[in-house]
């Protein structure tokens, strides 16, 4: 990917910029290369991943070395346009002179401070300044602005799975930005896992565009998508095989003739919790049962309760003892 005036554009050159690396002519051929919304998303994919792993340093734009190469520019355009006026030089260099000033303000001023939120072995909730709220599950990192712009609400998700609840705005679409996936929305609910090699969507509620560099598909409640890094495989679309992915955000359990053995890892996931089957017998057994917000205390002695299972606790593990279901 080459801009204008011939200097490659490639991830090396963007991370010599972003630790305050590049030259000015290397940093004017990044200003106009960026005019391209495509290039643009690539600079903030990769300026946010270059964020979350802490390579933060502060891009550095030398003035002094900037007029420096004016200078040298004018004597070369001097020496190679020799026919030109002096009135056109002066003009030529005046517009060089407006275009550098232009890049100094916009990087003092014109891009947007982001912020990070991180999860290790605890899941937690951001509170977004539009009213959205992302809950955010075990090591999960996300990379949001301090103040959403004027047209768009937008976040990436570096790694890891959140839940979004997002709050409506037909005038500004929420995108959330993955290294696989584009998910685009107004108002609506809806859980991403972000792999390296892929992303998982799933809707709880609402319409959600997914999209690649070359495929795209809405999404309503109740179906999934998986969407690769090689982008040559179309988006993948199944039914949502369970509500409960998300129930470490929403608290809400339901268990229609679920295996046992599928209700404990969700019990688990939802409440970072332990949970031992002495019997193997008892993982033939399946239950119905419904749970809104109840303590992982309650949940364990009614599911006991149910199967006519016994628990003991162990420090911080549940164990089911009893005959199971054969």
């Amino acid at each position: 990917m080459n801009s204008e005036n011939e200097i490659e554009i490639n991830d090396e050159l963007i991370a010599r910029y972003l630790s305050g690396e590049a030259s000015p002519e290397e940093a004017l051929a990044l200003m106009d290369w960026l005019r391209q919304p495509d290039n643009k998303s690539h600079f903030e994919k990769f300026e946010s991943t270059w964020n979350a792993v802490g390579n933060v340093k502060k891009p550095k734009f030398n003035p002094q070395q900037a007029w420096s190469k004016i200078n040298v520019q004018k004597e070369k355009t001097h020496t190679h346009f020799l026919g030109m006026s002096a009135s056109m030089v002066r003009i030529a260099a005046s517009l060089l002179i407006v275009a550098v000033c232009g890049i100094v303000l916009y990087l003092q001023f014109g891009r947007q401070a982001q912020n990070t939120f991180a999860t290790l072995d605890q899941t937690d909730v951001l509170n977004l300044p539009d009213q959205s709220k992302i809950t955010l599950y075990h090591q999960t990192t996300i990379d949001y602005p301090v103040e959403f712009n004027a047209h768009e609400r937008q976040v990436n998700l570096v790694k890891g799975e959140a839940f979004f609840e997002v709050a409506p705005d037909k005038q500004k679409p929420f995108v959330v930005h993955t290294a696989t996936a584009d998910i685009k929305v107004v108002g609506t609910k809806f859980n991403v896992v972000a792999h390296d090699d892929h992303t998982e969507i799933s809707v709880e509620e609402g319409t959600v565009l997914v999209y690649t560099a070359s495929d795209s598909v809405l999404l309503t409640k109740g179906l999934t998508s998986i969407t690769y890094r090689n982008e040559a495989q179309p988006i993948h679309t199944t039914p949502t095989s369970t509500v409960n992915g998300w129930a470490y955000a929403t608290q809400k359990l339901v268990f229609k003739n679920t295996p046992l053995p599928q209700a404990i890892h969700d019990i688990q996931k939802t409440y970072a919790c332990q949970i031992e089957v002495r019997n193997p017998a008892i993982n033939e057994c399946t239950i119905n049962v419904t749970f809104d917000r109840d303590s992982v205390g309650k949940i364990i002695t009614l599911v006991a309760d149910v199967l006519n299972l016994r628990v003991k606790k162990d420090g911080d593990v549940y164990i089911l003892e009893g005959e199971g279901c054969r």
